[in-house]
């Protein structure tokens, strides 16, 4: 209904009489009802609206008597609602708009539909294990701070939810999972005991990786880090062990319920660059630093690079308690010297030194002290003809297979390889590949094989075959070059790309899934697919599986061991995988054509 907006008095007097006149007219004319004039006023000062109206106001008001009379016709006006005396009429105060409380982005469970269980839950942790093993909001300007090393001075630290989650594995001591033949793998499954890994902070992970929580492989640790600096560090544990001290989100009937995959919790939270993060791994303390007995703590530390130039090395086991790092774990050194503040491309560690890969064409070489310190030992200027490195690694192979473990491959500009000897006092690379690939090359992996693995596959000795050396570009071809003979390709994978597809958008990484098999994912395909990698034999560079995984993972990380696990990054999700005895041991998986 209308509500008139002239005072009680004038719309009294502006009551329509008893009856209205309807006038029809003919064809083609709109009927319209007629109603009574509304009851002017002299315009003077004798006038019921006062003398101090204006002319303007008067007319206003004879309008809406008129209207008003026009909408009682037709019913449409209310009966007028008589309003208090203007004198006694006081302003209402505003109500005050009641605001949910901010509640800052927290490092813990992440399952939304668990969250009332899952904080219970957590509680109840903490207080078992104290204070030290809770963990602590990441605010926004914790989120996006500079890390600074002096900034750190001073800072008291406590033992992080790192530490905890690795001594509560260890404390476990479960049985390892059995490593399965190399021979027998055909693809790869989901690991169903294995929670995903889902980042709060980040939309696209850039680099990976996995390392066991203990000696025995049921738990891992898991470092992702991709824009703007960010780095988060999780913990992974077999769902069987979903007890009062387990760091899952939801239990196993809640889980089975909905048939959803539970997620892992985020133990760490940070920001560790100015820029993204180009590689992280996760590295075992040293024995001056670790402590009981000397022995190392696997997930002790982190070392990170980035687009800002800097190499940075983090101890997980510690976070800072108060003042403006609050959360964030202890920066223990930093370098950044060797590129001449240009970006930071790919990074290797192996054994204490680390290989970084720069925008400025150099490749650097940083040697890890005991105790943390990192110290700059040699750059190779143009490592790959004066382009951009986008990828370095270490071969891992020893003197045996004509390479020692001081050889390592570089990969960039317009498909330039080249293969260097660290103990070489030039900068003279040992061997080059030009136009491996039509782009650039992104990516460069050795197969990971040691003196006893190559001599069970009777690959050692004279005139066997040498280390092989992995490389990918945007091109659908991943091809495999053998160390000893580099005149041409050993073979060239295809088909973990769409067909359609002549030069993918985005990076994909394969890498090595153990000695004998090679996973690699890409545009247009949505499937995991796993090739043979064991030369001499028949299906060698061969696809024997594809599973299908419906989606385009980006980033791939191998666990380190004969466990077979490998991490894949899609978007914000990390998912383990585990081999899969057979290609029809899961509906996804379909033998290759």
């Amino acid at each position: 209904m209308a509500r008139s907006n002239v005072s009680p008095d004038v719309a009294t007097r502006a009551q329509p009489p008893t009856h209205a006149m309807a006038v029809h007219g003919g064809v083609g004319d709109a009927s319209t009802t007629r109603a009574p004039s509304a009851t002017r006023y002299p315009r003077s000062s004798a006038s019921p609206l006062g003398p101090e109206l204006s002319e303007y106001e008067l007319a206003r008001l004879e309008n809406i008597a008129r209207n008003n009379v026009l909408l009682a016709s037709l019913g449409l006006l209310a009966p007028p609602v008589p309003n208090p005396p203007a004198a006694g009429r006081t302003a209402a105060a505003p109500k005050a708009i009641k605001r949910a409380p901010s509640s800052p982005l927290v490092r813990r469970l992440t399952r939304a539909r668990a969250h009332d269980g899952a904080r219970d839950g957590a509680d109840t942790r903490a207080r078992a294990h104290g204070p030290a093993c809770e963990a602590r909001p990441l605010d926004e300007a914790h989120a996006h701070a500079r890390p600074d090393t002096g900034a750190q001075a001073g800072v008291v630290f406590e033992d992080s939810a790192v530490l905890c989650h690795v001594l509560r594995q260890r404390a476990r001591e479960g049985d390892a999972n059995g490593a399965m033949p190399d021979a027998e793998v055909r693809g790869y499954r989901r690991c169903a005991h294995l929670p995903e890994c889902v980042s709060l902070i980040m939309s696209k992970i850039y680099a990976l990786d996995l390392a066991p929580a203990h000696a025995c492989e049921r738990g891992w640790l898991v470092a992702a880090a991709g824009e703007k600096g960010l780095v988060e560090v999780y913990g992974a544990l077999p769902s069987s062990h979903a007890d009062g001290a387990s760091d899952q989100s939801t239990s196993e009937g809640d889980a089975a319920a909905d048939g959803e995959a539970e997620h892992a919790r985020a133990l760490l939270s940070f920001r560790a660059h100015a820029g993204w993060v180009g590689g992280v791994q996760l590295l075992p303390a040293r024995a001056s630093e670790s402590g009981a007995g000397g022995a190392a703590l696997l997930g002790g530390w982190l070392l990170s690079a980035a687009n800002d130039g800097a190499l940075r090395l983090w101890d997980l086991r510690s976070t800072a308690r108060e003042g403006a790092s609050v959360g964030m774990p202890r920066l223990v050194a930093e370098q950044a010297e060797s590129h001449s503040s240009k970006g930071i491309f790919a990074m290797h560690e192996r054994d204490a030194r680390v290989l970084t890969a720069s925008k400025a064409g150099s490749v650097g070489l940083t040697v890890l002290a005991p105790d943390g310190r990192l110290r700059a030992a040699r750059v190779w200027a143009s490592a790959c003809g004066g382009g951009v490195v986008k990828s370095v690694a270490w071969s891992g192979a020893d003197a045996a297979h004509g390479l020692g473990p001081e050889t390592f491959a570089a990969g960039g500009r317009a498909g330039a390889v080249a293969l260097f000897d660290a103990r070489e006092p030039t900068e003279r690379a040992a061997a080059r590949l030009e136009r491996t690939h039509p782009h650039d090359v992104h990516t460069v992996r050795w197969q990971p094989r040691d003196a006893g693995a190559m001599a069970e596959d009777g690959l050692a000795g004279e005139g066997g075959w040498g280390p092989l050396l992995l490389t990918a570009s945007f091109d659908p071809s991943i091809q495999l070059w053998d160390a000893r003979r580099l005149d041409a390709p050993v073979a060239r994978l295809e088909g973990h790309v769409g067909a359609h597809i002549r030069r993918q958008a985005r990076i994909h990484q394969p890498v090595f899934g153990g000695c004998a098999r090679i996973v690699a994912t890409g545009e247009g395909a949505g499937a995991l697919s796993v090739y043979c990698a064991v030369p001499g034999v028949a299906e060698f560079g061969r696809a024997i599986g594809r599973d299908f995984v419906g989606c385009e993972p980006s980033t791939l990380a191998p666990a380190p061991g004969a466990s077979g696990v490998v991490a894949m990054a899609h978007g914000r999700t990390v998912v383990l995988l585990e081999p899969s005895p057979c290609a029809t041991a899961s509906a996804r998986t379909w033998a290759a054509g």
